[in-house]
Formats: C-alpha cells, sequence, structure tokens
C-alpha cells in the first residue's frame, strides 16, 4: 500500500512538472504581441526609402451641421536610413448648403471650392522645415524647428501623413501625423486582454480605461489589416482597414479608410477619410537636398522669409530664392558704394569745346541782327 501511494505521488509530481513547464515555455498575450510588433515595424522598415503620391477624400456628416467634403492629395519622398523625408500636399474643402433635413454627401465635383490649403514640409537629421499657405495672402513663411519636432496641423489639418503607418493607425495619431515607428509603439502601451490565431491571422484584443481594441494582422505577409476600437459609453467607434500589395517582395499600402461614428447629442454624425497610394520609386537613393528648404521651390513673395525657430528666440535668416539660396531682404549692406567723378577723355573736352565756341558765335550773330533791325 505505501509503494502504490509513492508511486502515485511521483505520478503527480512528474505530471505537476511537466505542466509548470508547458506553462513557462509558452509566452502570454502581451508577449506575443509585443513580438509582432516589433516583427510588424521590421517589415515595414524593409521600405526604407520611397517616394508615393496619394489621392483622397475628408468628409463627415454630422446632424445639425452642414457636411464637408475635402480632397486630399500630395506626395511623400523619405528615406528612413538618415531619417528624413520631403512631403507636399493640397487639401481642398467644399462645402453645399443643404435644405434642413438633407444630409447627403455631396458631389465633389458639383462644389465649388471653399479653400485649398498648400503645405511643405521637410526633415533631415539637421531640422525640421515647414510652409504653409491657406490663400494667396496668408502663409506662415518657412519655419525651421529641431529634427523632432511635432507639426501642428490646427484647423488647416497641415501635417506630413505616414502611408508605412496605415492599418494600424488610430483617429487621433493619423490627424496628429504620426509616423510609422510611433504609432507602432503607441500600440504597446495597451493592455493585451487576448491573442488568437485564426485563418493565418492574429486577432489581437486590447483595452485601457474606457476604450475595447481589436487589430487583425496578416501573419503571412505580415502587414496589419485593420484596427477598431469602441468606446464603452457608446460614444465613439472607429475603424481603420489597409489594403497591400507587393513591390518588389517588399508589401507596401495601396488603400486606406477609416471612419470614425459618433453617438452624442447634440454632437451625432460620421467622419470619414479614405486613400489610394502609387508608389513610383521604392529603395532607391535620393539626393540630400531633396529633403532641405532648397526643395521648396518658388513661393510668394513676402510668404518666402525664413525663420529659425531652434534656439531660444525666433531669428530671421533670409528669403528663400526658388534656386534655394537665402538672400537678406532686411539688413542694409554696411558700406554703401563711394560715388566716382566723371571721368572726361581729352579728345571729349575739344569736341566740347568747339561746339561751345559754335554757339555763342550764333547767340552774337543773332544778337546783333536784332540790334540792326530795331
Amino acid at each position: 500500500m505505501r509503494g502504490l501511494q509513492l508511486i502515485l505521488y511521483g505520478t503527480l509530481i512528474q505530471f505537476t512538472l511537466l505542466a509548470g513547464v508547458g506553462t513557462a515555455d509558452e509566452p502570454s498575450p502581451a508577449s506575443r504581441w509585443s513580438q509582432l510588433l516589433t516583427r510588424l515595424l521590421d517589415a515595414r522598415q524593409k521600405s526604407y526609402s520611397g517616394e508615393v503620391t496619394f489621392e483622397g477624400q475628408v468628409g463627415s456628416e454630422f446632424e445639425n451641421y452642414p457636411p464637408f467634403l475635402a480632397r486630399h492629395e500630395g506626395t511623400r519622398t523619405y528615406d528612413l536610413r538618415t531619417a528624413s523625408f520631403f512631403y507636399e500636399h493640397t487639401r481642398e474643402c467644399r462645402v453645399r448648403v443643404l435644405a434642413p433635413g438633407d444630409h447627403s454627401l455631396p458631389d465633389p465635383d458639383q462644389v465649388a471650392p471653399l479653400y485649398p490649403v498648400r503645405h511643405l514640409c521637410c526633415r533631415n537629421p539637421e531640422y525640421l522645415c515647414t510652409w504653409t499657405q491657406v490663400s494667396p495672402t496668408t502663409s506662415s513663411g518657412v519655419t525651421l524647428h529641431a529634427p523632432d519636432y511635432t507639426v501642428r496641423g490646427g484647423s488647416c489639418k497641415s501635417f506630413p501623413i505616414d502611408p508605412l503607418a496605415v492599418g494600424l493607425t488610430g483617429y487621433q495619431d493619423w490627424k496628429e501625423g504620426k509616423d510609422a515607428a510611433a504609432v507602432h509603439e503607441t500600440w504597446r502601451s495597451l493592455e493585451v486582454t487576448d491573442f488568437r490565431e485564426e485563418d493565418g491571422r492574429a486577432v489581437v484584443s486590447l483595452a485601457k480605461e474606457g476604450v475595447e481594441y481589436t487589430v487583425v494582422v496578416d501573419l503571412e505577409r505580415l502587414v496589419p489589416l485593420s484596427a477598431e476600437y469602441k468606446t464603452l459609453d457608446g460614444i465613439f467607434h472607429y475603424r481603420g482597414e489597409a489594403k497591400w500589395e507587393s513591390i518588389d517582395d517588399v508589401w507596401v499600402p495601396v488603400s486606406f479608410f477609416w471612419s470614425l461614428d459618433v453617438e452624442s447629442e447634440p454632437y451625432t454624425g460620421r467622419e470619414w477619410e479614405e486613400y489610394t497610394f502609387t508608389w513610383s520609386r521604392l529603395n532607391d537613393d535620393f539626393p540630400p537636398e531633396l529633403f532641405t528648404y532648397a526643395s521648396f521651390g518658388e513661393l510668394p513673395f513676402g510668404t518666402n522669409d525664413v525663420h529659425d525657430m531652434r534656439g531660444p528666440e525666433p531669428k530671421y535668416i533670409g528669403h528663400l530664392q526658388p534656386d534655394g539660396s537665402l538672400v537678406d531682404m532686411y539688413t542694409p549692406p554696411e558700406k554703401l558704394p563711394t560715388a566716382q567723378p566723371l571721368e572726361v577723355r581729352s579728345e571729349q573736352r575739344w569736341i566740347w569745346l568747339v561746339w561751345g565756341n559754335l554757339a555763342a558765335i550764333v547767340v552774337l550773330v543773332v544778337a546783333y541782327a536784332r540790334r540792326r533791325h530795331a
């Protein structure tokens, strides 16, 4: 009997140890999500440089507010190896006055533009530079900031968007123009409540106070397909979806759509954006000067003044010329050129002397003739 007990105890201990080993070897949902985020970012950085153009529409329709529709198009050229990019966009906001209760989105071709916003931005290891023009007479001028400066778009929504961030980017991250690296880090701060794999996809559930998130990732291609969140009070529901294509064995986004539904009195409605991306160059070399303010080209006079904001006080450093050079338009030269006396050559003196004598003779003859006739 005692021998049987020993055998049973030994078997129980063995199963306990095996169970413990299995639990220790199996990573937690949080660990699996963290590892997947690292793999996703590494996959995005395989497209270490490129030039991509985008065309998009931005719209919203809310109760008791007129709907609006905006066109948003531009180009981003980047090189992750030097943390550099050049970005330009034009965003056209369009408005139509509708009858009460009519909240349908207007046809963009039938609505006159309200205003076009043109925005230029570049970054290199030395600085980040921006220029924004809301109207022909309203411009921010050219401003230089530290390379890690975060562009604030304000009412003009003028900031550089990063196509590599789509699929994971949330509403606020996209609105602030966060790049792919910053967006990936945002997801690390959330609590992972579930991680499961099904049909070659990872479905990850996350949470923070008052909000639930769901992310779907294609594990074979290592691309994020969708990100969604809902607030527990039922007010906000966001969903973003991205589609991807392979170029030279590198997966890049070709479309992105997000929508935000709001259910809150009196602000109830929907906001959305939709983009297509066209890649003209990928993993190519670009000249360093492309990522400087010299690439801004010709700016309207009066909006091309350049100020350096990297010091304790703003510093005027010149007016940007079409060739990329700076010209100081404010500071007068230290010394004005001295006027030189007029030099008259000897042959010119004889000519003036002859003509002077002839003129004197003519005057004397005319005076003599008048005296005789008097």
